[in-house]
């Protein structure tokens, strides 16, 4: 037994009293309400929360409570309906709760209900107003599939008299509760037509039969299916005012035989009912031409034109009524007259039948050897010419031939140059005699032609004429093929060497070549990438053979010294060396040249050696792989020039004794001394280059915009004579000796070495 104030609530909510005071609690743990109460060290739970108790002690127990009527479990949205019972007094409360929270229900009896699947405790306080006690039962709620399905088979739309889903006329009976206690929404797909309470609004007639889709959603708790129907929705039966539109649109005249609105010549059919039960009544604007009827009077061919006639159609029905007009041509009565063609001595020209009124159709015209044709006239006299497109037929006529001296042949030369003559003059069945001059750049005449391209054969002097009029002959021209040959400087390339290319053409595929160390820069027309790029879109316009030279540009790698290489030696396997590479940009490090004090990167200035003085052994060689022996001859030299001239003592020392302008500076001595190391190794190989191993640098270095040279002079080891030596400019590649190459002049200098 324990003594409890009792609230109701959830813990940690705002209490609410259950009921007032203190009261006693009876506390159950038999077989029937174990877990109806719970004592857990100093807190109990009731399914309505938790509350501090205090145990005084047991006492009898004043009643017993309990209820029937709860199964173990129920389907969502099922009402069971729960009875308290005990032996409690009649004066007693009660209070339900379902999962803790009140139902406010102060009744003997509860009715369950949820609409949510789940497991449920419901729980009853019964109080006498002095004891408490209570009952608890769990409940578990399934889900409504099976009667949510059995009410979706069965569902159906009610409806009226003998309408179906295929012609529904009146509103439908659209179910809102199943059999099994579902409930029953509808959504509509044109609620114009069907809405969701069943209400039907028919199109109207001209509109048509409409359908419309109705999707029934069947539900109860948490379960939902769904079934549509398709409904089509009569249309309204037709009005009067739609029977006259519909037949309005409906109504055309009808004509016989080839006849039109445009072109009326034969009785026309005028509609007096129409296909919605209409009456149709006619006026004519001109009843003399057409009467009410559709009879056609049609005018005659002399002072009179066509007549136009508006006819209106008057379309009725109970009342309503719309016109609709026509407007029709009735062509007047043609009266045939006989057209004469006399030929005046050519072929025969059969006559015509032609109306009055109308044009003729102009004949073939005739042909008389050695005349030509210049048209029919009316008069004998042949002036007044008879215009077949303007002049029309006023009764019988006669039309004469009028001849001419020969028709006017002229040349069109087809892109070649003017024809010499222009033209000639020949009668018909007559032979051309002399043709046209002509000719064109890149081709071979093929003569004089009707046809601009050619066929039907050639025109010749001895050809006879046989068109009957002003003609023209055409020059049919042949492309001229060449010859071309490709030179590949030094590479290989797959194929034949040859090609045969066509005047105004394109060349077409051009062979690929491949050359060691070199990458291939195309196919041009002059050496060394001189002249034109040729490519495969290119099209050929020479006139004789011609020599493609393939273009290189030198693969640059870096040497092993740091520098450039520009040449790969093709004779290597007998010269003992392979490439030249030229000292790397930066190289000299002294602090003077011949230009003075040396500040930056640049090469240097230096003289080639002695003015007025022969080297020997000479150092005149230029080829590749001679820059060396040049450069050590040189040296030589140099270093014993002394021994010649003894009163003048040491070049280096006193090089003004020698020449004036000399300041003792030896290009290939600079080369020679020239020394750096790179990755661990030295290198002092180098030499002063030749003229054409200098000219490899420009071409491979210098024109790829590499190495860091300047546009200036460079030294060779190349001399010319005792007063010059070659040098190359490095900005337009010229080659000097006798303009600039004065051995006492400061020139630019790169040292190079082979490996």
């Amino acid at each position: 037994m324990v003594q409890v104030e009792m609230y109701e609530g959830i813990p940690g909510s705002e209490d609410e009293p259950v009921w007032q005071g203190v009261y006693t609690l009876r506390i159950v743990n038999d077989e029937i309400t174990s877990g109806i109460v719970v004592i857990s060290e100093e807190e109990f739970s009731l399914g309505i929360g938790s509350v501090t108790l205090t145990i005084e002690e047991e006492m009898d127990n004043p009643f017993d409570v309990s209820f029937t009527g709860l199964p173990e479990s129920v389907k969502e949205e099922e009402d069971v309906t729960v009875m308290a019972v005990g032996t409690y007094g009649d004066e007693a409360t009660f209070r339900w709760f379902v999962n803790g929270r009140s139902r406010g229900i102060n009744a003997n009896e509860y009715i369950f209900s949820s609409n949510s699947a789940g497991l449920y405790n419901i729980s009853l306080l019964v109080s006498d107003g002095e004891v408490v006690g209570g009952h608890r039962q769990p409940v578990e709620v399934l889900q409504a599939t099976t009667e949510v399905a059995a009410d979706l088979a069965s569902l159906e739309i009610g409806y009226a008299g003998e309408d179906t889903s295929a012609n529904v006329t009146e509103n439908v009976i659209l179910p809102v509760t199943g059999l099994n206690g579902t409930h029953i929404t509808w959504n509509s797909s044109d609620e114009s037509l069907v809405n969701c309470s069943g209400l039907v609004t028919r199109p109207a007639h001209s509109a048509g039969d409409a359908a419309v889709q109705l999707t029934a959603t069947v539900t109860r708790g948490t379960v939902a299916e769904t079934k549509s129907f398709t409904l089509t929705v009569a249309k309204l039966p037709q009005t009067d005012a739609e029977a006259v539109a519909a037949d309005k649109e409906l109504l055309e005249v009808g004509f016989a035989g080839l006849d039109n609105a445009d072109n009326v010549t034969q009785n026309v059919n005028l509609p007096s009912s129409g296909t919605n039960g209409t009456t149709i009544t006619w006026s004519s604007g001109a009843v003399e031409t057409i009467s009410t009827s559709g009879v056609v009077n049609r005018p005659d061919y002399t002072g009179e034109s066509d007549v136009t006639v508006v006819l209106t159609a008057t379309i009725s029905r109970g009342g309503i009524s719309e016109t609709k007009t026509f407007s029709l041509t009735v062509k007047i009565i043609l009266q045939e007259q006989t057209v004469t063609f006399v030929s005046n001595g050519g072929s025969l020209v059969d006559p015509q039948t032609v109306y009055w009124g109308y044009t003729v159709g102009e004949p073939t015209a005739p042909t008389r050897v050695g005349f030509s044709f210049e048209g029919w006239f009316t008069d004998s006299e042949l002036t007044d010419q008879w215009d077949f497109i303007h002049d029309y037929v006023d009764g019988d006529i006669t039309l004469n031939a009028k001849w001419g001296d020969g028709y006017r042949i002229s040349f069109n030369s087809q892109g070649g140059l003017n024809p010499s003559p222009t033209y000639i003059t020949v009668g018909y069945g007559l032979a051309y005699g002399e043709l046209a001059n002509t000719a064109k750049v890149g081709h071979t005449f093929q003569g004089w032609h009707v046809d601009p391209e050619g066929e039907g054969g050639e025109v010749t002097p001895d050809t006879i004429v046989a068109i009957n009029a002003d003609h023209i002959l055409y020059a049919v021209w042949q492309p001229n093929t060449q010859t071309i040959t490709f030179d590949a400087q030094g590479g290989l390339y797959d194929g034949s060497d040859t090609m045969i290319v066509t005047y105004g053409q394109m060349y077409g595929e051009l062979p690929i070549a491949t050359r060691e160390s070199y990458n291939f820069s195309g196919w041009w027309t002059g050496l060394d990438g001189t002249g034109s790029l040729v490519t495969e879109s290119t099209v050929f316009t020479g006139t004789i053979d011609r020599t493609l030279y393939a273009k290189w540009t030198f693969d640059v790698i870096v040497g092993p010294a740091g520098g450039l290489v520009f040449y790969d030696n093709p004779n290597y396997e007998i010269d003992g060396w392979r490439y030249l590479e030229a000292a790397p940009y930066g190289w000299y490090d002294k602090e003077t040249h011949s230009a003075g004090t040396y500040i930056g990167d640049d090469d240097p200035y230096i003289q080639w050696g002695a003015q007025g003085y022969t080297v020997d052994p000479p150092a005149t060689a230029t080829g590749i792989g001679t820059g060396a022996k040049n450069t050590a001859n040189i040296i030589s030299y140099h270093d014993t020039l002394w021994t010649l001239y003894p009163e003048k003592g040491d070049y280096y020392a006193n090089p003004k004794d020698y020449y004036e302008g000399n300041d003792g500076t030896v290009a290939a001595k600079i080369c020679d001394e020239f020394s750096i190391e790179n990755e661990g190794v030295i290198y002092d190989d180098w030499f002063l280059p030749s003229k054409d191993e200098l000219n490899f640098m420009y071409q491979n270095l210098q024109m790829q915009s590499k190495g860091g040279f300047s546009w200036n002079y460079y030294w060779s080891s190349s001399e010319s004579n005792d007063e010059f030596a070659w040098i190359h400019e490095f900005q337009n590649g010229g080659q000097y000796d006798y303009a600039f190459g004065g051995r006492a002049n400061a020139y630019k200098v790169r040292p190079v070495r082979v490996f």
